[in-house]
């Protein structure tokens, strides 16, 4: 992420392209573990419908970022912009208005060359930001305990195994065969089959 707060005119794709590689391996080795732990917990019978909010979730959840990003990002651009044409005023001009006005004087190419300034400082200020909290959410993941749904009391046939695999391979009482377990309560017998006395 730190490659992508440092953009430039100049910048190629090929010059960002082993941060984007760097990018999509930390998201790899997120977000396969954290949905696999996610659901871990949760029973056979509502894994359908946990999955299915998870994906939801994360939809969700990225189309807000997306969006509050996007903001964020026309926010900074506004204001380098003001920033650009304040510094026009100026004698001598400053900021990236002078490295503009160095380029030439025409006004169609300092407008050009001023919106592309403005997009790349626009762009490294919201970069930054995500780096940012990235970090945060780094530091805070730190200090989070482990599961108490998934930690198991030790079992010397189980060492070595994880205790999400340790949780899949609990023992269940069984039951014969033709007998099912119901609550008393949910034993109703139809009306069609009650015998007068």
């Amino acid at each position: 992420m730190l490659g992508f707060t440092r953009l430039e005119i100049g910048s190629t794709g090929i010059s960002l392209q082993v941060w984007l590689i760097l990018r999509e391996f930390a998201q790899g080795l997120v977000n396969i573990p954290l949905q696999t732990l996610a659901l871990s917990v949760v029973s056979n019978r509502a894994m359908a419908r946990a999955s299915s909010l998870v994906s939801v979730t994360r939809v969700v959840f990225g189309a807000v970022g997306v969006s509050a990003l996007t903001t964020y990002l026309t926010q900074q651009a506004t204001a380098h912009a003001n920033d650009a044409v304040a510094a026009l005023h100026t004698n001598p001009p400053t900021g990236i208005a002078a490295s503009c006005v160095a380029a030439g004087r025409n006004a169609s190419a300092l407008k050009v060359c001023i919106g592309q300034l403005v997009a790349i400082m626009a762009l490294n200020d919201t970069f930054m930001l995500v780096l940012i909290l990235c970090a945060i959410c780094a530091a805070l993941a730190l200090f989070v305990g482990r599961d108490p749904a998934i930690i198991l009391p030790e079992n010397p046939g189980w060492s070595g195994m994880s205790p999400v695999s340790r949780k899949v391979l609990i023992p269940t009482p069984r039951i014969s065969p033709g007998y099912v377990r119901a609550k008393p309560s949910a034993l109703k017998i139809p009306r069609s089959l009650h015998t007068p006395l």
